[in-house]
Formats: C-alpha cells, structure tokens, sequence
C-alpha cells in the first residue's frame, strides 16, 4: 500500500468547466502514486500567484475584450467570512516531487478554450 498522499486542489468544477483542471490534478496524482514521492500534503494548484484583477485582466486579454476593472482590497469589501491578505498557495512540494504543474495564465487559457 502506498503512503497517504492527499493532492489539494481548488474546485474549478463549480464553474462548470472542470474537465481540463481535474486532467491535470489527476495526472499529477497518478504521477505521485507511481514515484517514490513521500507521504504527505501536496497542493496540486497552478504555478505562479495572481490577484482576482490580474485575473480578470488576463481573461480580457484572451477574449481580446476591453475591460473596465476596479481594483479592490480584500479589507475593503465586506464578506460572510474573514480572509486572509494573502492566501496563494505553494507546489513547491509537488515540483520537488518531479510533478511541473502548468502556470495560471496556460489553465486560463485551457479553461476558456
């Protein structure tokens, strides 16, 4: 039996298009299980940060769509739940392991494609 490996990753499925986020959470998972990779947490997340504006800005750029975007801070809007400042997660884990996961800007890409 091979040690506890849990792969988080951020649920791309609710916006209904998970197909292209889960093959690459599923291919880095099956790359884990085949490897000598030890036990442990791996957050199976696209390299590199972004903000929810730099978000929207690169989705605009895709689309080839003029945006009108209003950068906003987290302390600034009122929510159900406090966040973080900051909340990127790290791969570095996942890419010590031998598992590259592709950048944000190429899941963007993939996802509205």
């Amino acid at each position: 039996m091979h040690p506890a490996i849990t792969c988080c990753a951020w649920r791309a499925s609710s916006a209904g298009r998970g197909g292209a986020a889960a093959s690459t959470v599923s291919v880095a998972t099956r790359s884990l299980l085949e490897s000598e990779a030890p036990s442990g947490i791996y957050h199976c997340v696209n390299s590199g940060v972004t903000t929810w504006y730099e978000l929207g800005e690169e989705i605009a750029r895709l689309l080839g769509r003029k945006a009108t975007l209003l950068p906003v801070k987290v302390a600034d809007v009122t929510l159900r739940a406090r966040r973080p400042q900051y909340a990127a997660l790290s791969n570095d884990k996942l890419r010590r392991a031998g598992v590259a996961m592709p950048t944000w800007q190429d899941a963007v890409k993939r996802y509205l494609g």
